[in-house]
């Protein structure tokens, strides 16, 4: 009940900003309609439709969930294989615009890398910050034994435009795209290196992604949670990867292939992973490969997250699933995308139906019992696949606060609800909002003591 109280309260503030937008913006005939759909849904015949469709898509999330964590489960363990070719260059690129307060522990982490310096270039495209970041990562440089590149930026041009100027310069074969807040471990090159080897046709190799800061607050712990959920218990399930965002090695001629990323998107990640399939080209995901990023600390920034990640999710998949562009994706492709792109279309849904629940117990709403069967399907499923993730990340602990799982599917609601809005109902331009991060200090402190700075041919520090 408690749970189906807040999910109420999601939907009337987003039906209250709905009705106020379509006001402010002199919308009259469809705040008429807004208003005849928040009616009808509070009728009978309203709710039970209502109650059909979220359960035929809560249902349909449940079970791939079922499907995917099955798969992960009952996966043979992947065949390892070693690059069986000369070391080639790599490049390390790190868009970032004011990260003073993290990017010195980035670039440290970075320094560790146990790779030949001759081959390895890292870059830092310092993307018109005005906090001294550029400052910080030079006097950075000075004492690492890895080169480090920094490219300045007078103006912020955005992450997929600096990208591409860079790739234009660049003679290295491979090139990994990390985000500011994420360390590295120490041989994630070689591993990714080894991915390549399988299939020629591989274009990325993506790694997992981890929780760096979970104990900072119940946010925190709550996106721990679910980064094990996806990356451990679900996503290695599948048979196609997808690029994240950060974390992705691209084999450049490949990306040069596609035209590189598209800076018309919200989330080129996702963009570009449907450009590399149509191209005949894989994403490999492999989890045993992590880098450890900072979840956002505060609901704001929770908030634009999400805000940002759903709008671009739908944006990408309305240009490559339309009528004129599916024939070019395998029927299997495409329906892993549309599940891709839906993940949290499904918790709404859930919302929705627990919200419902409320209603009928107020006695305001008379639906049959059996419509809510599907939450229960959902957190069952989900439960599965959060305690998959948790063990195979080697983190039984957070079996404990299983039970807030629920509440971090109210709380992924909100975003959600919001960017539906924003995107088919006001129809906002799309804008690029940043993530503020913030620095632990004594995990920063982590990557200390540093070591002396005289490089090897190897990579390696003298002891």
């Amino acid at each position: 009940m408690a749970l189906g109280a807040a999910s109420l309260l999601v939907f009337a503030l987003a039906g209250l900003y709905l009705l106020n937008g379509l006001r402010q913006r002199a919308r009259y005939a469809s705040l008429f309609f807004a208003l005849a759909a928040i009616a009808l849904a509070l009728t009978h015949v309203g709710s039970l439709t209502l109650a059909i469709g979220c359960g035929v898509v809560v249902l349909a999330q449940a079970g791939s969930y079922a499907y995917f964590s099955t798969r992960t489960l009952l996966r043979k363990k992947p065949r390892s294989h070693a690059w069986s070719k000369p070391l080639p260059k790599v490049t390390v690129a790190v868009p970032a615009k004011d990260e003073a307060a993290i990017i010195d522990a980035t670039l440290r982490s970075l320094d560790e890398l146990d790779y030949p310096r001759e081959l390895l270039e890292l870059v830092l495209i310092d993307d018109g910050s005005s906090d001294g970041m550029s400052e910080i990562a030079a006097a950075r440089a000075k004492a690492m034994r890895h080169r480090l590149r920094l490219v300045s930026h007078p103006s912020p041009g955005g992450k997929a435009q600096r990208l591409n100027e860079l790739i234009r310069t660049l003679d290295s074969q491979f090139l990994l795209v990390l985000d500011a807040d994420h360390w590295v471990e120490k041989d994630l090159l070689r591993r990714m290196l080894d991915g390549f080897e399988p299939d020629p046709q591989i274009a990325c190799v993506q790694a997992a992604s981890a929780v760096r800061n979970a104990g900072t607050n119940v946010l925190t712990k709550l996106l721990e949670m679910e980064y094990l959920f996806r990356c451990k218990g679900v996503y290695p399930g599948k048979r196609m990867g997808v690029f994240l965002g950060s974390g992705g090695m691209f084999e450049l001629g490949a990306l040069r292939d596609v035209g590189g990323f598209d800076s018309n998107m919200l989330t080129e990640d996702t963009e570009i992973s449907y450009r590399l399939y149509k191209r005949g080209k894989r994403i490999s995901y492999d989890d045993r490969m992590t880098t450890h990023d900072l979840a956002p600390t505060d609901f704001k920034n929770f908030f634009n997250q999400r805000h940002r990640w759903m709008r671009g999710l739908w944006q990408a998949m309305l240009v490559h699933l339309s009528r004129s562009e599916l024939g070019r994706l395998s029927p299997r492709l495409g329906a892993y995308f549309v599940q891709f792109t839906f993940d949290g279309f499904g918790a709404l849904c859930w919302c929705w139906l627990e919200a419902l629940v409320v209603l009928r117990a107020l006695g305001w709403l008379t639906l049959p019992a059996a419509l809510f069967v599907p939450i229960y399907a959902m957190l069952l499923s989900s439960a599965l696949s959060f305690a998959l993730g948790t063990l195979r990340g080697n983190r039984p602990f957070n079996l404990l606060f299983l039970p807030l799982l629920p509440l971090y599917i109210v709380l992924h609601t909100i975003p959600m609800a919001w960017a539906l809005v924003d995107s088919y109902v006001l129809a906002k331009p799309l804008i690029w909002v940043k993530t503020e991060r913030r620095a632990d200090p004594a995990m920063a402190a982590e990557r200390e003591p540093e070591r002396p700075s005289r490089p090897l041919e190897s990579g390696r520090a003298r002891a």
